[in-house]
């Protein structure tokens, strides 16, 4: 079986519990699971400013922060890859480039930060 491939870190960062890409309407987050997992296992909450992932199976969660910028959760959702890999795509709550995903991680320079526009998403 092939191996999974990780996520881009395009505009984003591989830090030690998730790598994260994005452009300028959307975050992906991919965070690393036990290989085998699967949906009915996790709890998945996404707020507008906060996530939390867990485990049912582990005492202590993935992920438990406030988002460093606001999120649209009617339009954001995750998924389960590989039974390996949960994906997680927020919609940005408008338009701009995030300097993190979760307050208090590592930030990215934005300097470097490719947040040119397709042509296809101006009116």
């Amino acid at each position: 079986m092939k191996e999974m491939e990780k996520i881009s870190t395009y505009n984003g960062a591989a830090l030690d519990k998730y790598n994260w890409s994005q452009n300028i309407t959307e975050v992906i987050l991919q965070i690393p699971i036990p290989e085998g997992t699967n949906s009915k296992q996790m709890k998945v909450d996404i707020r507008p400013k906060h996530l939390y992932v867990k485990l049912h199976s582990q005492d202590t969660p993935l992920i438990d922060g406030d988002l460093d910028e606001k999120v649209k959760v009617e339009d954001s959702y995750w998924s389960i890859e590989d039974k390996k890999y949960i994906n997680i795509t927020f919609e940005k709550g408008y338009e701009a480039i995030w300097k993190r995903v979760i307050v208090g991680d590592e930030e990215i320079d934005t300097k470097k930060v490719d947040n040119s526009k397709n042509i296809a998403d101006f009116d």
